[in-house]
């Protein structure tokens, strides 16, 4: 089953195990490549807590973070931070501080942001992006009311090369 969160990120649901040990769990890969590579760690979001019915909808008091993804997430992120061109860009004339990369879906552009919606942080010094400073926020979330997260387009598609790869290992 495929859903859209209403910010554009397409997730996918699947049931995996058997008996007892069934669960759904949420993707960001299709069908067609789960059925030719499965589904590896690093491509599941999370699980829902209770299996779903036909048609219920994922909420995300029922969703619970896969941690393997999680920290897959942030080894990808601290790799490619610097070069984010949002995020050097706000580096410029910036000395001694922190950048904030912020969930894409945050609706409060401008303004104060949800602890939520911070993905995590990287230092600056002299206007520029400290290598290896980034630091995971422990508070972000995949998944709120305002949607699944959403990643500025060159670390998504960095995601998606990545889990694919790691589909093809299999």
């Amino acid at each position: 089953m495929a859903e859209q969160d209403g910010r554009g990120r397409s997730v996918f649901v699947y049931r995996v195990g058997a008996g007892a040990g069934t669960q759904d769990v949420i993707s960001v890969m299709e069908h067609e490549w789960v059925s030719k590579h499965g589904l590896p760690t690093e491509a599941i979001l999370g699980v829902i807590r209770r299996p779903q019915g036909f048609g219920d909808d994922v909420s995300p008091d029922k969703f619970e973070e896969n941690p393997g993804f999680v920290g897959f997430l942030h080894e990808l992120i601290a790799a490619h931070v610097l070069e984010l061109r949002q995020v050097v860009r706000g580096a410029a004339g910036q000395d001694g501080a922190f950048i904030y990369l912020v969930d894409g879906r945050t609706t409060k552009q401008g303004g104060e942001v949800a602890l939520q919606d911070v993905i995590g942080m990287v230092a600056v010094d002299a206007g520029r992006l400290v290598p290896g400073s980034y630091q995971p926020n422990p508070a972000h979330r995949l998944y709120t009311a305002d949607g699944f997260f959403v990643l500025p387009p060159e670390l998504e598609s960095v995601l998606r090369r990545e889990i694919l790869a790691r589909g093809g290992q299999r």
